[in-house]
């Protein structure tokens, strides 16, 4: 066989997605397909190649898959998606914990999240008339990697019934279902659920069961922010574990976490737990959640109506309290069992507030922490914000789990276009926790440690981004590095 390549990669580290050892290996590639790979020390080589890199002290790997990803609108903004294909990300799964860009109200959210600001892309781009014509939308801006999308139930409900919170009519239900249904013939890879943000935290249970029986028939899969990930994380899970019995759907539990004093410590219960129920996670390599300020608030609280409660003196008692402490079963504080000086804001109105702890912005003021995140909702409704809330040893434990097939997600795209836009954005917003940065290489980080019980070997995280992803999902993407002959 004459050794004639298009891409003749010489000397790389090559962990191949299989869950093998990293070897160092020489690649040749041909008509786009891997044709061939010489261990290193074997003398075989190109006879000619067209282009020749030396990859001496590099890894090479097969694509990623993240399969949390809200870079909905990101390929109409810029399609090269930069700091997703910098990472070896080459597929994303987008339309996550219930928001999906169809309807236009939830794109345009989205496009804020993935940098877009001053009507970029102009809105008319995103007033999508059904799901499939989103997917046609992103098919036509050729973007640099592939794109799978959930349709998200938050959104779906936003169109049947807007922001009610109540359960629905019989023929909302029905709108629902035919919305879903509809999503997944276009091409939807399943439902996904954020039942900590409104209007996904007004569904029961049955609502959602409902809409997931859609998603199942069509062969799609149930991906869901749960209802809680602090005190009430095992029974969020439970719900998650029902739905799927429920509708016989396959079950993905988005972002796996033991937030706050409630659930440290209990990261090999958590996974146990999923494991046993047939289902998987994702996780990001952080001890930090990031999400909108306005999440801290009760189901009956929406943001829109902060103002009209505080009139009422009794009110205002009772969403001090939900805030701080929650409410038995019906909500889970995310600030009880973590405090105000875990909780940094990360994005607001009045920038001076950027990089401060809920806790440091209150003392500036001389009122109380849960005064100052009222004033900054009322303020900016869209105020963004990080909890530090997570212990190490628990992200170590659930990372370290070699059958959590396709945990590790990051949240954004284009991290570098936001800040060519906004030069004076303040530097801590290039690390922000799950947010806008670069968790992958982190995450490799975490896998070359050393002196933990929860060492990772150094081909497994490429494996569970890769190989167990696309079993899971269904993806049908390349597989491991290995030879595949001309194409």
């Amino acid at each position: 066989m004459e050794h004639v390549f298009d891409l003749w990669i010489r000397s790389a580290t090559v962990v191949d997605g299989s869950g093998a050892e990293p070897r160092r290996a020489s690649v040749g590639v041909r008509n786009g397909r891997i044709g061939v790979i010489v261990p290193e020390g074997d003398d075989r080589g190109p006879s000619s190649a067209a282009i020749t890199l030396d990859a001496t002290g590099m890894a090479l790997a097969p694509g990623f898959i993240d399969v949390h990803n809200h870079s909905d609108v990101a390929p109409l903004i810029d399609a090269t998606m930069p700091s997703t294909i910098r990472q070896g990300v080459t597929t994303v799964v987008v339309g996550n914990c219930g928001m999906s860009p169809f309807p236009a109200s939830s794109a345009a959210e989205l496009a804020s999240w993935a940098g877009g600001t001053d009507g970029d892309p102009p809105a008319e781009e995103l007033a999508f008339g059904s799901f499939g014509a989103y997917l046609e939308r992103v098919a036509t801006a050729r973007p640099t990697v592939h794109v799978a999308a959930l349709i998200g139930h938050g959104s779906v409900r936003q169109l049947a019934m807007g922001q009610e919170r109540r359960a629905p009519t019989p023929v909302e239900l029905e709108t629902m279902r035919g919305i879903v249904a509809e999503a997944m013939d276009a091409g939807a890879m399943g439902l996904s659920t954020g039942l900590i943000y409104a209007p996904g935290m007004y569904a029961s249970t049955g609502e959602i069961v409902a809409l997931a029986e859609e998603a199942a028939s069509a062969g799609g899969i149930y991906a869901s922010h749960i209802r809680g990930e602090g005190a009430h994380l095992f029974r969020a899970v439970d719900e998650a574990i029902e739905i799927g019995h429920r509708a016989n759907i396959p079950v993905h539990i988005s972002h796996l976490k033991c937030e706050s004093s409630h659930a440290w410590g209990r990261a090999e219960e958590l996974v146990a737990r999923v494991h046993s129920a047939g289902a998987t996670g994702d996780q990001y390599p952080y001890a930090a959640w990031s999400s909108v300020l306005r999440s801290l608030l009760p189901p009956w609280a929406p943001v829109g109506e902060l103002r009209s409660l505080l009139g009422d003196p009794a009110m205002e008692r009772r969403l001090v309290a939900a805030i701080e402490q929650g409410e038995g079963e019906e909500f889970q504080s995310s600030v009880d069992g973590v405090g105000w000086e875990r909780i940094v804001i990360e994005g607001t109105t009045d920038r001076s507030n950027d990089g401060l702890a809920v806790a440091a912005i209150a003392r500036r003021r001389g009122i109380e922490p849960v005064e100052a995140c009222i004033e900054l909702l009322i303020a900016d409704p869209e105020t963004t914000c990080t909890g530090h809330a997570m212990r190490e040893d628990d992200v170590r434990a659930i990372r370290a789990d070699p059958r959590d097939h396709g945990r590790f997600r990051r949240r954004r795209d284009l991290a570098g276009q936001r800040r060519r836009r906004d030069p004076g954005a303040p530097s801590h917003l290039r690390h922000v926790p799950a947010g806008v940065g670069s968790d992958r290489p982190r995450r490799h980080a975490h896998a070359a440690g050393r002196g933990s019980r929860h060492d990772v070997p150094p081909g497994r995280p490429i494996r569970s981004q890769r190989a167990g992803t696309d079993l899971r999902w269904r993806l049908g993407g390349p597989g491991p590095v290995r030879p595949r002959g001309d194409h």
